[in-house]
Formats: C-alpha cells, sequence, structure tokens
C-alpha cells in the first residue's frame, strides 16, 4: 500500500507527533501541574468546608439541645411557681373569705345587740309615753278627784299585771 498516493507524507506524520509530542510536554511540564494544583487545592477546600459545616452542624446541634433543655427546664420552673402562685392564692383567699366572715358575723352581732337595746330603749319609751296617755285619760275621767299618786299607781300596778 502507497500511502503517497493517498496524499500521506510520513515526514509530515513525524512532524505533527513532533508537535504533538512538543505541546503535552509543555502542558504536562506547565499547565497540568497547575490544574492539578488547582484542582486539589480546590478539593481540600471542598473538604475543610465539609468539615466546618458538619463542625458547624454539631455545634448547632448541642445549641440547639441546650436551648431546648433550658426551655424544659424553664417550662418545668415556670409550672411549679405557677401551681406555688395558685396555692397561695388559694390559701390568701380562703384567709380572706374567713376573715370576712368573722367580721360579717361580728358585725351580725353587734347590729343584733344594738337593735336589742334599740328596741329595749323604745320599748321602754312606748310603755312610759303609754302610761302617760293612761294616767291623762283616767285623770281625765275622774277629773281631778282622785290624788294623782294614787291614779299613778293603780296605773303601775295594772301594768305590771297585765303586761306579761
Amino acid at each position: 500500500m502507497d500511502l503517497q498516493k493517498l496524499g500521506i507524507d510520513w515526514q509530515s506524520i513525524i512532524f505533527y507527533l513532533i508537535n504533538y509530542g512538543v505541546l503535552f510536554a509543555i502542558l504536562g511540564y506547565y499547565v497540568i501541574p497547575k490544574i492539578w494544583g488547582k484542582l486539589e487545592d480546590r478539593q481540600k477546600n471542598i473538604a475543610d468546608n465539609i468539615e466546618e459545616a458538619n463542625r458547624l452542624k454539631e455545634n448547632f446541634q448541642q445549641k440547639l439541645e441546650e436551648i431546648q433543655k433550658e426551655k424544659a427546664d424553664a417550662h418545668t420552673q415556670m409550672q411549679a411557681e405557677m401551681k406555688k402562685m395558685h396555692e397561695t392564692i388559694e390559701s390568701k383567699k380562703a384567709e380572706l373569705i374567713s376573715d370576712m366572715e368573722a367580721k360579717r358575723n361580728k358585725l351580725i352581732e353587734d347590729t343584733q345587740t344594738e337593735m336589742a337595746e334599740k328596741q329595749k330603749l323604745l320599748l321602754q319609751e312606748t310603755e312610759a309615753r303609754t302610761l302617760e296617755i293612761i294616767k291623762q285619760a283616767v285623770l281625765y275621767v275622774v277629773q281631778n278627784k282622785i290624788p294623782e299618786n294614787v291614779i299613778d299607781e293603780s296605773v303601775s300596778e295594772a301594768w305590771s299585771k297585765y303586761k306579761n
């Protein structure tokens, strides 16, 4: 097979191979190490970022757990304080009700005592006024012929006898 008839020149092929060899040598010596270096730096940077992200995630998880624990503790403490406050309120309420009942009972007792005294005084005044009216009526009836002291004694005796 004749390569010349096909238009292939061995010298050109060798020249192309040398050019590609030089090109690959230059690329392999100057460009590819820089690219590999950049890729390794990028790979290291990505690994560091992933490690940092994992560390931040762990820190965040710890902080979240601490906050949740603090929240639960605060909730428990608040519930205990609310219960204690409710008990205090109930005891104060019972104490106030007891004080109010005592004051109410004393007020009722004082009022009843005062009413009894006023009733007694009113009864005495009514009795004295009634005796006076009876005395005047009897004096009017007898037209001053019976002495006044006899009428007073008679009315008082009659009153004592019939008032009960």
